[in-house]
């Protein structure tokens, strides 16, 4: 029996493993090649009837067919980096926005813009940034130059107010920010949330003025509804938050000292006799996946003529459940998020989106 020398079998996996990674690199430029070309004829990334194509034929590639499923695993894994190296050198040139939270993986922001995209005919890039609360400053010093814009959501909305050259007359009452606009080296803040809002009231012709409302939370899209609220002349509003002594201090510039604002506890409010016309829940209570929560009971809901939640996902949460048992409108937050999405877009395309835009996307399955 020949005796072995692991050394030299070592030295001869070396060279090949060299060629191998020669292989892979000429490879690679070649699939940079098959971007461009798919950036020219607005052909999609991914081709899977090729890459089912290329794995059926791994046994004919093999001289010993052991071999075959361990050829396929690794020619799965180049595909799959191809594929993303395709995705980012067709994102190179794309004009780039995004949403900037902690935790985004429920969110459907990024498919709401790209179909707006879609439907005004443009390609540009959205994607999702999540980032803790020590990352911000770092983000705003350094990376925040390669986007045209931003859509901000929970825990943000006030903390980046502080990193904005100027901030919109809306924004700065609310006294929170949801969309972000670079021009000329210059940051905007505004708030889409309170158009977003406004738009999703009309569509359901719901009608506040003179009408007695009544806003669950007090955070960063409850001062949007509120704002809203007051604008449109509501006859009361009645803000209703677990922490009273933060939600006065926090709401004090918004609120003022108007004579039909009150606050009240979610006990207190459980027990309360009076019947409104207006319900909007602004906590994130009855949110994926905690979906068999509601801020308030059957009993209450009862009181409201109409119920708004801006939870979106799930589609009909618990607290919209009591409403539409009680033969009551109940609305979920899914309008007012695209309808807060086309008021961003106009906004950084600084051109006027068609309602029909709106009303194509909630066509679609979001």
């Amino acid at each position: 029996m020949e005796k072995l020398d692991l050394q030299k079998i070592r030295e001869e996996i070396d060279i090949i493993d060299k060629e191998l990674a020669h292989l892979f690199e000429k490879r690679m430029d070649i699939v940079l090649k098959v971007a461009e070309y798919k950036k020219q004829n607005n052909l999609p990334v991914k081709d899977k009837t090729r890459e089912e194509k290329i794995l059926a034929k791994c046994e004919t590639l093999v001289e010993n067919r052991e071999y075959a499923e361990g050829l396929k695993k690794i020619l799965r894994d180049i595909m799959d980096f191809s594929c993303d190296l395709q995705e980012k050198e067709l994102k190179k040139d794309k004009i780039k926005f995004g949403l900037l939270g902690k935790k985004l993986g429920h969110s459907i922001s990024p498919k709401i813009h790209k179909e707006i995209f879609r439907n005004l005919n443009i390609d540009e890039d959205y994607s999702l940034i999540e980032l803790d609360e020590n990352q911000i400053e770092s983000f705003f010093k350094n990376e925040i130059k390669n986007y045209r814009g931003l859509n901000v959501t929970i825990p943000y909305k006030i903390k980046v107010m502080e990193f904005m050259d100027e901030i919109s007359k809306e924004a700065r009452e609310i006294g929170a920010i949801n969309t972000i606009f670079q021009k000329n080296g210059k940051l905007y803040g505004y708030n889409t949330d309170y158009f977003g809002f406004k738009r999703m009231l009309e569509e359901n012709k719901i009608f506040v003025s003179g009408k007695n409302s009544v806003v669950l939370g007090a955070g960063g899209g409850a001062r949007a509804v509120i704002k809203y609220l007051i604008d449109e002349n509501a006859k009361n509003i009645l803000i209703v938050a677990r922490n009273l002594e933060k939600a006065k201090k926090e709401l004090k510039d918004l609120v003022k000292d108007r004579k039909n604002i009150s606050f009240m506890d979610f006990e207190s409010f459980e027990k309360r006799e009076e019947e409104g016309y207006l319900i909007v829940n602004c906590t994130p209570v009855g949110m994926y996946p905690n979906i068999d929560s509601s801020p308030i009971s059957k009993e209450v809901s009862k009181k409201y003529e109409n119920s708004v939640d801006l939870i979106y996902n799930p589609s009909e949460t618990k607290f919209l459940k009591y409403a539409k048992s009680s033969e009551k409108k109940s609305v979920n937050g899914l309008y007012m998020l695209v309808a807060q999405a086309v008021e961003a877009e106009e906004i950084w395309q600084e051109r006027k989106i068609s309602n029909e835009v709106i009303k194509n996307i909630m066509k679609e399955e979001l």
